[in-house]
């Protein structure tokens, strides 16, 4: 076992809890891609706007990122045998904290994915007279969530710093 990762407190039952989550989510987000693919390729038989489309597409490709990268993390954990059962009180405390921390990423993939989709929407149409978004928005937000999803945590880490800066920035520039 690695030492950076005696914190990964976690039981066999979790563990297992995790596995299904991530591979349910992954074949929701699987169903829902197909699903868009064939309604783009059958010339919108849904009867879906391009912007519900690449929301619906960007969340389901932000959940096969953020599954697939966490999914990947737990099961390396699993054969590096970095994982300790709890024993103590501490240790429960602590498997609470982990089995969060994995659990809470997928749906920290679909707020990003909204964020990615709202800002190529705004981006997109502060540049074209008419505003007529196409297919390949859709595609555009899924490709773009799926990164953004697959990289959740990086960007957790990337909105704290800039959050704190720009609130930080704010309140000196606006002293009294």
């Amino acid at each position: 076992m690695s030492e950076k990762n005696v914190w990964f407190k976690l039981s066999r039952h979790r563990i297992n809890a995790l596995v299904w989550i991530f591979f349910l989510l992954l074949l929701l987000g699987i169903a829902i891609v197909l699903l868009l693919f064939i309604n783009i390729a059958r010339n919108n038989f849904l009867d879906l706007p391009i912007f519900e489309q690449a929301i619906y597409g960007g969340i389901s490709m932000a959940l096969l990122g953020s599954s697939t990268f966490y999914f990947r993390k737990l099961y390396k954990a699993c054969i590096n045998l970095d994982f300790i059962t709890p024993i103590s009180e501490e240790d429960k405390i602590r498997q609470t904290g982990v089995f969060i921390y994995f659990a809470l990423r997928p749906l920290f993939s679909i707020i990003f994915s909204l964020i990615i989709v709202f800002s190529l929407r705004e981006g997109v149409l502060t540049m074209v007279a008419k505003a007529e978004l196409q297919d390949g928005f859709t595609y555009a937000a899924m490709i773009f969530s799926f990164f953004g999803g697959y990289a959740s945590g990086d960007l957790v880490d990337f909105f704290e710093k800039v959050s704190r800066k720009s609130i930080l920035n704010f309140f000196e520039r606006n002293k009294t």
